[in-house]
């Protein structure tokens, strides 16, 4: 069983000034998404004590030297601070104490490992240019699950791009500006809303992902590179 803190404290912490100039409906849903997303992972969840502390995330990244994350399982009000284990071809993996696993690459979580319900693998190789560029445009995306008899099994996407406003990024050692970018994605399973806040150099900084039917929405929030 994950044991993840609970209640967010410092996740996704984009700046709260949405003033994005509206572009007609398309990027008015897309800005409304934005501030419902944010709005989400920040807010207090049903007056739970809130457990990972600013106090905490000074102590983890003064003893670990590693690139360290925050991550936020929404549905279940829980999260935990992640160390970067590994780092294989692009591909990075963190972990909480219980070897709890994340793997991004870019910045975009392509897997989890030990948290129920994971996201064994995806395909990426469209989305993730197409969202490192902060352009607009069309991808295909894969997700791969085990089902209950432990049988592999993939809901395919195709999903729309869509460029928003610049975003500060603030959280631990982070401190950049960035370009929110959304995703909306319809296909073999429930449609869902991705955002990622993006670099100037690619690197996604904080991201809001559908991790599958089990887990629905996880939030990644980098707090040192």
């Amino acid at each position: 069983m994950i044991r993840f803190l609970a209640k967010p404290a410092v996740v996704l912490a984009l700046a709260a000034s949405l003033g994005l100039s509206a572009c007609g409906n398309t990027q008015k849903d897309v800005n409304q998404a934005v501030f419902l997303a944010v709005k989400s992972s920040i807010q207090q969840r049903r007056g739970e004590e809130v457990n990972v502390t600013p106090q905490e995330v000074v102590q983890t990244l003064s003893r670990n030297p590693n690139p360290i994350s925050l991550v936020d399982l929404e549905k279940r009000g829980s999260q935990a601070l992640m160390a970067q284990i590994q780092n294989n071809r692009g591909y990075r993996t963190y972990a909480t104490p219980q070897r709890q696993t994340v793997t991004v690459r870019g910045g975009m979580m392509t897997s989890t490992r030990g948290i129920g319900g994971d996201l064994m693998s995806s395909y990426v190789e469209e989305l993730l240019p197409v969202v490192q560029s902060r352009s607009r445009g069309i991808a295909e995306y894969e997700l791969r699950f085990l089902n209950s008899e432990d049988i592999s099994y993939t809901l395919t996407y195709t999903c729309a791009v869509h460029v928003g406003a610049p975003m500060d990024v603030v959280s631990g050692l982070v401190n950049e500006t960035g370009v929110m970018m959304q995703a909306i994605c319809t296909g073999d399973g429930p449609s869902f809303t991705n955002s990622y806040v993006v670099a100037a150099d690619g690197e996604i900084l904080s991201t809001r992902q559908w991790m599958g039917p089990f887990n629905e929405y996880i939030a990644f929030q980098q707090i040192r590179r």
